[in-house]
């Protein structure tokens, strides 16, 4: 490691800590796996841990919305970037009469109907010595079959209780249901939908044009969700790592590349910025901002949830918030005033938080006058 620190343009100099960067592996991106690989996945039954880690967000999301008095089934649902359709499948299972998924490619292959049952009769009733055995009573023998939602769940910040997750129930058969391929910014879809859904992919999409198409597809009174994986945690979905902590975070744009270009050969250094940029397609927001994107597009907020994750839980990084604060070189208060330099609207509980829920209502049109409905609203004492 030649340099020891990076000095910001506004004159902070962040110092370098040793081992910090070699101490992440990288994780391989999609979008740079060969025809051959990207062919194999495709192909591949989607694993048990796999189906599991999609029904645990979607476990987290529906215990949101149902702390908001927001229940299902409706209507019709669409889950954008839905993958291999788990989540419209438990949608269609408990009751919606049409669902729909949408993505870029066809990884419902992935997911057969039996293949989506069997992962349910894993989760619920595994296996005890080759006999399937509903989970709460194999619990009762070993404590460790209560436990299926543990490792996912306290990513969210969870510790899953017993009963985590018991509830969801198919009342319906959780077929595929509609499955379209292709981009839900510019695909022409034939109708509305009372319950719009991203679990795992708002990251991909630049906010101002999402938040618009799918106003535009909901019906008044509909629900737009979304949970994923929060810009301001220290290593996020783009994986990208420096030789400090927060490195995307608490620098600009420009100083990032250059930054980059100091520390790295030109290709790794292209790389990172892609990486970095794929995000919001550049935008980086805190929930004030999402907020407002939606009232814009006449999306009503009804609630958000912070998730941090348990201090003793280590996704992308093993040196979590909690544990980088715990240190001189790491301290969160050197990382927000370096972020103060150029944004003032960031908070500690920002740089702790891995993800994110927010949930809004699509309503009407704004009437002119508030006085036109006064007489009607009942007086309170």
């Amino acid at each position: 490691m030649a340099n020891k620190s990076f000095t910001t343009s506004f004159g902070r100099q962040i110092p370098f800590v040793e081992g910090y960067l070699e101490a992440h592996a990288r994780n391989p991106w999609e979008n740079d796996w060969s025809d051959q690989e990207a062919e194999g996945f495709m192909t591949s039954p989607m694993s048990y841990s796999s189906f599991r880690k999609d029904l645990v967000e979607y476990a987290v999301a529906r215990k949101f919305l149902h702390s908001l008095g927001v229940k299902g089934p409706w209507g019709s649902a669409l889950e954008i970037g839905g993958r291999e359709a788990v989540v419209a499948r438990l949608i269609k299972g408990e009751g919606t009469e049409y669902v729909e998924t949408i993505d870029l490619k066809p990884y419902y292959k992935r997911l057969s109907t039996p293949l989506f049952k069997t992962r349910m009769r894993d989760v619920f009733a595994p296996k005890v010595r080759g006999i399937r055995v509903p989970r709460r009573l194999a619990g009762l023998a070993n404590p460790k079959y209560y436990d299926w939602a543990q490792s996912q769940a306290r990513e969210f910040g969870l510790q899953p209780d017993r009963n985590f997750g018991w509830d969801i129930k198919m009342v319906r058969e959780p077929d595929l249901g509609t499955y379209t391929i292709g981009d839900v910014n510019t695909y022409d879809f034939k109708r509305k939908y009372d319950f719009v859904s991203a679990m795992g992919c708002l990251d991909y999409f630049d906010p101002e044009h999402l938040f618009k198409r799918v106003s535009s597809i909901l019906n008044p009174g509909g629900i737009f969700v979304f949970l994923f994986e929060y810009w301001w945690f220290p290593v996020n979905t783009t994986d990208v790592v420096g030789h400090f902590p927060y490195v995307t975070q608490r620098l600009t744009r420009d100083d990032f590349i250059r930054y980059a270009a100091e520390n790295f050969s030109a290709k790794e250094a292209d790389w990172l910025l892609k990486r970095r940029d794929y995000y919001h397609q550049g935008n980086v927001l805190v929930p004030k901002q999402y907020c407002d994107i939606a009232d814009k597009n006449d999306l009503y907020v009804l609630g958000e949830h912070r998730c941090m994750t348990l201090r003793n839980y280590f996704r992308r990084t093993s040196m979590t918030p909690y544990f980088l604060d715990q240190f001189e070189d790491s301290k969160l208060k050197d990382v927000m005033e370096d972020i103060k330099q150029f944004r003032g609207d960031v908070s500690l509980a920002d740089l702790k938080t891995g993800f994110m829920m927010m949930a809004f209502e699509k309503r009407g049109p704004r009437k002119p006058h508030v006085q036109e409905r006064i007489k009607e609203v009942p007086k309170l004492r």
